[in-house]
């Protein structure tokens, strides 16, 4: 996978995403957004460059608090002026999930909860096996094979209605079939500066009205957030954001900031779960388009320009 990695492709993985970051390091970044698909589609590096901010995407579909610990380990040596951890607030009130874990999410296993980390150790033994560690990449590598004699998605792609203006190079550009879309299709564009795109237009959502209720943090994934992803950055002089990231399904949540802020030490908190967006800038129930990720990363930079970020 680090092979394949290059300063223009990389695999959605955080190992190889750590590696094109690497290369990608030239100076310092003002900025890095770490963070899973919605920081992935959410995040325009370009506009972010237009307006003389450096910053690096990386976010990486699928990805949680419990892959951050690796992510900061080997990130504190390129020393970014900023860390901004993407998160959903629902995030902070359930227990740590286990999965892709590497040498660094299993130390802060055991650091937060000695017998979670005991129940984790079966699966991250395993995937220690010489064919688990390289069967992600040798999927991708077979997939993209079989994709070459795929027309299909080039032909959605020149009948969709979509309009494709996408803002950074493209390296591969595929489709989505989703019924909730009101084109039937997403395209997706995946780009050399390590940013992905959405192309589609969401229909209605599904879970307006629905209320949740957020009552008791959990404290292991306080602990876990706090001692193994927040202080080593502050440790090494990095400032650190956390970003309670919008949710646009119609689900209305109840929760209590003031609660949240005083669980997080040294840490700025913004909260952006009630960020709006409209049916034409949303991609599907989850993800905006690109036409919400111009409006999400303008507004990110007025905060911070203004200190608020």
């Amino acid at each position: 996978m680090n092979k394949k990695t290059t300063e223009s492709y990389f695999f959605d993985n955080k190992i190889s995403k750590m590696r094109h970051f690497q290369l990608n390091n030239d100076k310092i970044k003002d900025m890095v957004f770490v963070g899973s698909s919605r920081t992935l589609h959410h995040i325009s590096t370009q506009i972010f460059k237009d307006n003389n901010l450096s910053i690096y995407n990386f976010g990486i579909p699928g990805n949680g608090l419990w892959d951050y610990p690796f992510i900061v380990d080997n990130m504190i040596n390129y020393k970014p002026k900023k860390v901004i951890i993407n998160i959903r607030v629902s995030d902070l009130f359930e227990d740590i999930r286990i999965a892709n874990l590497t040498t660094s999410e299993m130390k802060a296993l055991y650091g937060t909860d000695k017998i979670l980390a005991l129940k984790s150790l079966p699966p991250f033994l395993k995937n220690k096996h010489i064919f688990l560690r390289y069967s992600e990449s040798i999927y991708y590598r077979i997939k993209a094979f079989y994709e070459k004699f795929d027309n299909k998605a080039a032909d959605a792609i020149k009948t969709t209605k979509i309009d494709i203006k996408s803002d950074c190079k493209s390296i591969q550009t595929k489709f989505i079939e989703r019924n909730m879309t009101k084109d039937g299709i997403m395209v997706v564009d995946k780009c050399t500066n390590g940013d992905s795109v959405l192309f589609a237009y969401a229909i209605p959502r599904e879970n307006f009205g629905k209320n949740l209720e957020l009552k008791t943090l959990n404290y292991n994934t306080i602990k876990y957030l706090q001692n193994f992803i927040i202080d080593p950055l502050l440790r090494n002089n990095i400032e650190v954001t956390i970003l309670l990231e919008p949710i646009f399904d119609g689900t209305s949540l109840h929760y209590d900031i003031n609660s949240i802020k005083e669980a997080i030490k040294g840490a700025n908190v913004i909260d952006l779960t009630s960020f709006k967006f409209s049916d034409d800038e949303l991609a599907d129930w989850e993800h905006i388009n690109n036409l919400g990720r111009k409006k999400y990363s303008n507004y990110l930079i007025e905060l911070y320009k203004n200190d608020d970020l």
